[in-house]
């Protein structure tokens, strides 16, 4: 008589270590890459993954980093329909870049159909002479606009040196592309 081994976790329909996932478009070039120490797939089609978690992907023609030590995924979307829907990061959670945009967080999700991550605690960013935190924030990719909420506070470094600029208030937006500065409730500037 045969026993059959104990399933050490009945929600997973998959475990696995040391994992990558790579999502290649029509021009077999990477959409994204997601890589992490252990993975668990569950019968609902969410992933959890555990460790190292590092999501490699490009917007705007801009590649981006995004680490963290955990990542939750659930649902499908994009153009092939196969790409994450939701990733929701918890812990060191650093999104970088090669354009210099850096992101800090505890907790981070990923909005793929809208382009758009959100950060319900504290967050910081750097972007060349600009660098910037506040408590909530929303960071929309598809037009570079970021949104502090809360106790938001903006550094502006002259380019050539000199005094720093000052900018604080409840809520501030930045549309980088778009090159403009919102402060709303309580706005203040100030330089030494």
């Amino acid at each position: 008589v045969t026993t059959p081994p104990t399933l050490l976790d009945g929600g997973a329909i998959a475990v696995s270590k040391n994992t990558t996932t790579k999502l290649l478009g029509p021009d077999g070039k990477p959409i994204y890459e997601i890589t992490s120490d252990a993975r668990r797939v569950m019968a609902d089609d969410r992933m959890e993954l555990r460790g190292n978690v590092r999501l490699t992907f490009a917007r705007n023609g801009v590649p981006y980093t995004v680490t963290a030590n955990e990542a939750d995924t659930a649902g499908t979307a994009g153009p092939t329909g196969e790409e994450q829907s939701t990733v929701v990061f918890r812990g060191e959670v650093r999104m970088k870049g090669e354009d210099g945009f850096s992101v800090e967080t505890e907790e981070g999700t990923y909005f793929n159909v809208e382009q758009r991550l959100t950060f319900p605690g504290a967050v910081a960013f750097t972007r060349g002479q600009l660098s910037g935190s506040g408590v909530g924030g929303d960071l929309y990719m598809d037009r570079s606009v970021l949104w502090l909420y809360d106790q938001s506070e903006m550094r502006i470094a002259p380019a050539a040196g000199g005094v720093p600029v000052r900018v604080t208030g409840k809520r501030i937006g930045l549309a980088e592309a778009d090159r403009y500065l919102r402060v709303e409730e309580g706005a203040r500037l100030t330089r030494d």
